[in-house]
């Protein structure tokens, strides 16, 4: 007897004989039509693949990657660093000189760690370094070298400080130093400062000498 094809839900196309009455066995593929009963199997597989691109910055404690208290990784600047703690302090520490360029006035201002800030200080030169910081002139006077001198008022790492910009006599090199008295108003205050408020009789560059009769010893001179 022969089985007309009829339409089933089984994915296969093929038909079977039988003689009589009756189930029977087949196979079948593909997806259309079958008729009968019959047994049969598959398998299927499959694969895939996939990426993502991102960066962030992250603060916390704890390990692993994000921000934390030990060393962690950060993309900044289309970079990855190890950083320790905040990551505008770290990178004071380690950042490339060809990232100079991307330091600005709002990365500056994140910054929070004074060593920190002056060690980035001395990678971006002093010139660059006070444009960022928005250093005020609050007075400039001319040494007895013929030399322009100048003091600024900055705000570094949320305190006030001054700088003394000063330029070598022999050298002709320009200096930016940190003067003792911090509350002085004019350069050459500022400058006597740095040599312990003392009357000198000669200055060349950053030596000082004094009369000897005006040189008294307060405490035992020690080797440091």
């Amino acid at each position: 007897m022969i089985l007309l094809p009829t339409d089933s839900d089984g994915g296969g196309h093929g038909c079977g004989d039988c003689d009589g009455d009756g189930d029977g066995d087949g196979s079948g593929y593909g997806g259309g039509y079958g008729n009968g009963d019959g047994d049969g199997g598959g398998h299927g597989g499959g694969s895939g693949y996939g990426d993502s691109v991102g960066y962030g910055n992250g603060e916390g404690s704890g390990g692993g990657y994000g921000g934390s208290d030990g060393i962690y990784k950060a993309k900044v600047f289309g970079h990855w660093f190890e950083v320790s703690g905040k990551i505008e302090n770290s990178l004071c520490r380690n950042i490339p000189n060809f990232l100079y360029e991307k330091i600005d006035k709002t990365f500056i201002k994140a910054i929070d760690n004074l060593e920190s800030l002056r060690l980035l200080r001395d990678k971006l030169g002093l010139e660059k370094y006070i444009d960022l910081l928005g250093a005020k002139v609050i007075h400039s006077s001319i040494d007895m070298q013929g030399n322009k001198m100048r003091l600024f008022s900055c705000n570094e790492a949320g305190a006030n400080s001054l700088l003394l910009e000063v330029i070598c006599p022999s050298t002709k090199r320009m200096y930016h130093i940190y003067p003792p008295d911090q509350s002085a108003t004019t350069c050459e205050k500022a400058k006597a400062s740095t040599f312990g408020n003392k009357k000198l009789s000669l200055r060349q560059g950053d030596v000082g000498l004094m009369n000897i009769k005006d040189f008294v010893i307060s405490h035992p001179i020690e080797e440091t």
